[in-house]
């Protein structure tokens, strides 16, 4: 459950079309805390962590269905 308190501030490092939006989130989060599958509210949309890496900076990747797309502002903001 969203509990509304922020922990940190993401950027986005990457993001293409990859049949969903896929995108790469750099954060100053530990990620070796992040479970693969684990949620994380993006933007007020709960995404589901598929990677976790380091270089060249704290990351997480995560795929965003058309649907989320089109019922968010997603598509538009991180464009």
């Amino acid at each position: 459950m969203f509990t509304g308190i922020i922990t940190d501030l993401g950027e986005i490092l990457a993001l293409e079309q990859r049949g969903d939006l896929w995108a790469r989130i750099g954060t100053h989060y530990d990620v070796a805390g992040v479970d693969l599958g684990a949620s994380i509210a993006c933007d007020g949309c709960c995404l589901t962590v598929i990677a976790t890496g380091t270089e060249p900076m704290n990351w997480f990747d995560v795929q965003i269905s058309a649907e989320s797309v089109a019922k968010t502002t997603i598509g538009r903001a991180w464009a």
